[in-house]
């Protein structure tokens, strides 16, 4: 966001000097003309500008929304398998509630770092949103597909819903780590954040997304930027 807010203030000082350098280039023009294509142009650069701040929000945004349909979607496969008496109503339960808990932890993040939008740390974010949407996913898919089927069957389905909440529950973890250090550090520039090593390592290992190898651990930032927190 900060990015952003330097380029429109920079667009900004570039408007008025071509307001400057046209007015004297159409000088053959007359006056109202010349006026009436620099209010265009200011128009159009106004537009520009407004489009780069939507743009910053749109993802935000976005992920939300992906949050807030899991939720339901949950919230829907739980009353059906409470109505029809189906297995995995308690894991069901356990993702739903996850997805509640990541709600509240971006919240924090956003709210932690609202003055620096630039921060990496909004990057780890996402990638942990990302992550815990992928395994809810996995998750949703796996109770779709249940049927009536022996106790063994029932017992993998149940193995593989528990593997994935537990993923989900060492990243919320790290993260909630992450969160801690990050809000130390406005009380002191020099503080580290280990947890950040820490949930890249935890997002790392229990990736399972064909594009893992392309997942770059995001760099932390340097004392100049701690001081924006």
């Amino acid at each position: 966001m900060n990015r952003i807010k330097a380029l429109i203030a920079a667009g900004a000082v570039g408007e008025v000097v071509l307001a400057i350098v046209l007015y004297n280039v159409l000088s053959f023009l007359p006056a109202y003309i010349r006026i009436f294509i620099i209010a265009c142009t200011a128009l159009a650069v106004f537009f520009a500008e407004a489009n780069l701040l939507h743009m910053a929000d749109d993802d935000s945004m976005e992920k939300n929304r992906q949050i807030q349909n899991m939720i339901s979607e949950f919230d829907e496969r739980c009353r059906i398998s409470r109505r029809d008496r189906l297995p995995f109503l308690p894991e069901l339960q356990l993702a739903s509630q996850q997805l509640r808990t990541l709600t509240q932890k971006q919240n924090a993040l956003r709210e932690l770092l609202k003055d620096s939008q630039d921060s990496p740390f909004l990057s780890v974010g996402n990638d942990v949103t990302t992550y815990i949407l992928t395994n809810c996913k996995h998750i949703l898919s796996r109770v779709i597909i249940y049927g009536p089927s022996n106790n063994a069957e029932v017992e993998i389905h149940r193995r593989s819903l528990r593997e994935l909440i537990a993923d989900n529950a060492r990243v919320l973890t790290d993260f909630e780590k992450l969160l801690v250090e990050i809000s130390q550090i406005g009380d002191d520039i020099t503080a580290e954040t280990p947890c950040l090593n820490e949930l890249t390592e935890a997002l790392r290992s229990v990736r399972q997304t064909g594009d893992d190898d392309d997942w770059q651990q995001p760099q932390p930032p340097q004392p100049q930027q701690m001081q924006q927190f």
